[in-house]
């Protein structure tokens, strides 16, 4: 009986020490957790947490500034409440993108990462310079040629642009077809950068201006892919100032000083 009854007042003593433990681990981890936000409501009073810096990575189009404007995070504000989809949509109205990502680095700092999808072309419209993928979609507009080394599309007066993400409509999209294969011809084989327009004329024919002022013409697209070769060796012999017409044949062009 004794025995039993030691038994049970180790039991009482065992669970008022477990009690206890718990009640000292509760009582501990409500403090930290006090000081905890007592610090942070410190931290937030004193602007610890407001955004000091923005950085934009992976650009290449769309200038830092704008992106940042257009995400509507401004600095000063406190990193909790940036709204990350808001600014993730915000952007995406402005440029197409392949990739967006947009994180906070504590405590004031938020990166934006973009991979743009890249413009083969430009056309100038409506007071605008607006940026075309190879997909035919607008990717950004701008108030001037922001990089030389995109071509600008001449020729066409019927265009509808939608808004950015939105396929840019020419008329007769045919000839734009064209246009855009010949484009694409160039990007594929790294010449994109050497060519400043590229067009139609009124005569029904296709008009390519090199950045050393060769005005080449060609008839189609089978008309340019069987001068191509000829292109080329304009390209390597960088010629300049010169008419060539290579809608006899790439054979047989005719060439005439500019």
């Amino acid at each position: 009986m004794d025995e039993k009854l030691q038994r049970r007042k180790k039991l009482k003593k065992n669970k008022r020490k477990r009690l206890l433990k718990y009640v000292t681990l509760l009582v501990v981890a409500v403090s930290i957790l006090f000081v905890f936000i007592f610090v942070m409501a410190s931290a937030i009073s004193a602007g610890v947490f407001n955004i000091k810096h923005i950085e934009v990575i992976g650009n290449e189009v769309v200038d830092s500034e704008t992106i940042i404007e257009t995400s509507g995070i401004n600095e000063g504000e406190s990193i909790f409440w940036v709204d990350l989809n808001k600014a993730h949509y915000n952007i995406e109205e402005l440029i197409n993108v392949e990739k967006l990502e947009i994180t906070k680095v504590m405590p004031d700092k938020i990166v934006i990462k973009v991979k743009e999808a890249p413009a083969i072309c430009a056309v100038n419209y409506d007071g605008k310079i607006n940026y075309i993928n190879r997909e035919g979609l607008l990717v950004e507009r701008s108030e001037y040629l922001r990089k030389t080394d995109i071509p600008i599309v001449t020729g066409f007066t019927d265009i509808t642009i939608d808004k950015i993400g939105h396929p840019v409509t020419f008329n007769p999209d045919w000839k734009f077809d064209t246009v855009m294969e010949i484009l694409k011809t160039f990007q594929n084989d790294g010449n994109l950068a050497k060519i400043s327009e590229v067009g139609i004329t009124e005569n029904n024919t296709y008009r390519i201006i090199t950045k050393n002022n060769v005005v080449m013409t060609v008839a189609d697209l089978d008309n340019f892919k069987s001068s191509y070769d000829y292109i080329n060796t304009v390209f390597a012999e960088n010629k300049s100032n010169l008419d060539i017409n290579l809608t006899t044949g790439g054979n047989k062009p005719i060439l005439k000083p500019r």
